[in-house]
């Protein structure tokens, strides 16, 4: 059901050091696959997981699978969605410059983003609730790969979590943010793949 990988680290190098064999097993399999690096120090509390979720069919399916998994009933999931929004927000130093009308259609358009996002959480998360007791929802807007690894850190997870979407007819194919997660985190990851859309 599920391949687990190692990754080493290298003296002075915080980020996760991916060898090629474990590349291409990632990039490759249609199951999920782990790859596991040892945690630094010793967690007092339960395990943090980070799950970015964008709402696909794909994320849907790495929810269930996680929901399957034994993990502990102190494990604390932070179910992420990030916003990679149409408008950029108006830097203050033109707020000036820039009509109200355009002021307006930025805000309205961010609302809808944040309301979609919210809906994307929400959907995602009813496949959680009966293995994870504690679940925080949290929205970004940025480059997902980036807010991804900064959540990550900022949370001190031990475990980021993300669907690899693929593209129709090539098997097991990674997305960009997959492989960014894989190539830049300092945890675990879980990268969650199926060889057929999630249904259900």
């Amino acid at each position: 059901d599920m391949i687990v990988m190692g990754a080493r680290g290298i003296k002075g190098i915080k980020t996760l050091f991916v060898g090629s064999v474990t590349r291409v097993v990632a990039i490759r399999s249609a199951k999920p696959v782990l790859i596991a690096r040892a945690p630094i120090g010793e967690r007092k509390c339960g395990m943090k997981i980070l799950f970015a979720t964008d709402g696909s069919d794909y994320s849907l399916s790495t929810a269930r699978f996680l929901s399957s998994l034994p993990f502990a009933d102190d494990t604390e999931l932070s179910l992420l969605n990030v916003i990679w929004p149409k408008f950029s927000d108006i830097p203050e130093r033109f707020s000036l410059e820039v009509n109200e009308k355009m002021k307006e259609i930025v805000a309205d358009a961010r609302r809808l983003e944040f309301a979609q996002s919210e809906k994307i959480i929400e959907k995602t998360r009813e496949y959680l609730t009966k293995q994870f007791k504690h679940i925080a929802v949290l929205s970004r807007v940025g480059d997902p790969s980036a807010e991804i690894l900064k959540t990550a850190e900022s949370l001190d997870a031990d475990l980021i979590a993300v669907g690899c979407r693929g593209l129709k007819g090539v098997k097991g194919m990674m997305g960009s943010v997959s492989k960014n997660i894989l190539n830049h985190a300092k945890c675990s990851v879980l990268i969650g793949k199926t060889g057929a859309p999630f249904s259900g």
